[in-house]
């Protein structure tokens, strides 16, 4: 049995951000919310969101085609070791995974002409899709609620027909004769009103358990991908102009020196070449590193094009959930249909 405290998912995310910046990585629950100024932490119900936000997390690790190769990732996962034992004994990288990569010749050009313009559209289109879905699972959440508080109320309304069944011999007590007959169908109502109380509950709890981790997982792909997009901002830049401003400068300062014959500085020529090829080197580098980025965010993209398959899916499942409770509470209101048939009409 592997356990992993909260902590420990906060360092594993930490270390995936530092080493695939450029990836989709997967979002972790907030480990407590503040409600009126109050922080709940212990709160049965928020540990079990918590819960499945983490699951969710593992999920999205296991799923990734990349990630899941990461042996930090596959550590954490199947090691039973306590982490932070673990973390003084192993060697842990966290570098950047590009790092020390070739350029492979063909790559560049392999990589189409329009990839900025895809890049644009796909980021203005998740960054929308992201924002409806997080609306759609609060609206889901207050649907499962609101669904638990109507079955709370079937149960209210059946218990009151229960008690009415208490009151019919004296309320008709002129004539009881019909009062068994009259009850008996009233019981009926009650038992069946029941029923359909529990089908709100299940429903209420295959809503929350079902089509809401669904959304939320759409949800967190979305957020995933918008937060990938933001970091390319923040770390994909180069100071290749810099760079290249820099070379100009030095190799005309070169030619200055060598101009100067014997009387140059001894060594101050061979400074000046060494930080040419030193700029030249950063730029070949930063500019692999550029097209290593291109490639690995259109993966990204190729790899998240595939949850249009879970968006069928989810809707599928709920239609096919919601015709399911719907014959339910059919049937059971056709058997109350029956059940009342015999209570008198004074006809």
């Amino acid at each position: 049995k592997v356990i992993r405290r909260y902590s420990d998912f906060v360092w594993l995310l930490d270390c995936l951000h530092k080493r695939y910046p450029f990836r989709q990585l997967p979002l972790l629950p907030p480990k407590r919310v503040a409600i009126n100024g109050n922080h709940i932490a212990a709160d049965q119900t928020f540990i079990e969101k918590r819960r499945r936000g983490l699951a969710r997390f593992c999920n999205a690790l296991v799923r990734h085609p990349v990630l899941r190769e990461e042996q930090l990732v596959v550590m954490f996962l199947t090691v039973p070791t306590e982490l932070a034992v673990w973390r003084k004994q192993a060697t842990i990288s966290v570098q950047e995974e590009f790092v020390g990569k070739q350029l492979p010749p063909n790559l560049e050009d392999s990589l189409p002409q329009n990839l900025q313009d895809t890049f644009d559209t796909v980021r203005s289109g998740v960054r929308r899709s992201a924002d409806l879905y997080i609306n759609l699972c609060n609206l889901t959440e207050r649907l499962c609620k609101r669904k638990e508080a109507i079955a709370g109320e079937y149960g209210r309304f059946k218990m009151n027909l229960q008690s009415i069944t208490e009151t019919s011999a004296d309320t008709y007590a002129i004539d009881t004769n019909d009062v068994p007959l009259l009850n008996e169908g009233i019981n009926g109502t009650a038992k069946h009103v029941g029923t359909s109380q529990n089908l709100l509950d299940d429903e209420s709890r295959a809503w929350d358990e079902g089509l809401l981790e669904d959304l939320k997982y759409m949800r967190d792909a979305l957020v995933s991908m918008r937060d990938m997009f933001d970091r390319r901002d923040r770390y994909a830049k180069d100071n290749i102009p810099q760079l290249e401003k820099r070379i100009q400068t030095n190799e005309q300062k070169l030619q200055g020196i060598k101009a100067k014959g014997d009387t140059a500085k001894p060594g101050e020529a061979e400074k000046v070449e060494n930080a040419i090829v030193n700029d030249k080197q950063s730029i070949v580098a930063q500019h692999a590193r550029g097209v290593f980025i291109k490639e690995c965010v259109r993966d990204e993209i190729h790899y998240f094009n595939a949850t249009q398959y879970h968006v069928s899916r989810l809707h599928q499942d709920w239609a096919q959930e919601r015709v399911k409770y719907a014959e339910l509470q059919a049937d059971n209101f056709r058997g109350l249909v029956d059940a009342v048939e015999s209570m008198p009409l004074g006809d």
